[in-house]
């Protein structure tokens, strides 16, 4: 759990950074995280931010919020990027640490659930196919 004193320090660092919003996802936010576990955050860039800007910010970040929560164990995800069923994850707890622009936030929210639930039972059939050959075949690396 992030105290409010740290979580002030976060929402401070961002809000000069070129984002639109940021998530916290994982163990750290659905209160089941222990002492090892790492912080996940879900960044979503600002439209006019380029690829090779976004990498480097998202290595400051790594940098910047290991400060902050004095813990080494910090994950970046850039939202714009990532895949939907990670984009959901990012979302799903409600968890937004720094929100920008409210109506770009409910734009993205409102669009990666629909995708999401929309791409759902693709999904589901996916991950049963892949469990049934890994059960079957074990994992194969070539």
């Amino acid at each position: 759990m992030i105290s409010d004193k740290k979580m002030t320090q976060i929402k401070e660092y961002f809000s000069d950074e070129p984002v639109e919003m940021v998530y916290l996802f994982g163990s750290q936010a659905t209160n089941k995280s222990y002492f090892q576990s790492d912080y996940d955050f879900g960044v979503f860039f600002k439209k006019n931010t380029g690829k090779k800007e976004r990498f480097a910010k998202r290595l400051e970040y790594i940098g910047e919020l290991g400060k902050i929560l004095e813990h080494d164990e910090i994950d970046v995800i850039d939202l714009n990027l990532a895949p939907i069923q990670l984009q959901y994850s990012a979302i799903l707890p409600r968890k937004d640490v720094v929100s920008n622009n409210d109506s770009q936030r409910i734009n993205f929210e409102h669009r990666v659930m629909s995708e999401y639930f929309d791409r759902l039972p693709y999904i589901r059939r996916h991950s049963e196919i892949s469990i049934a050959t890994i059960a079957e075949k074990g994992l194969q690396y070539e």
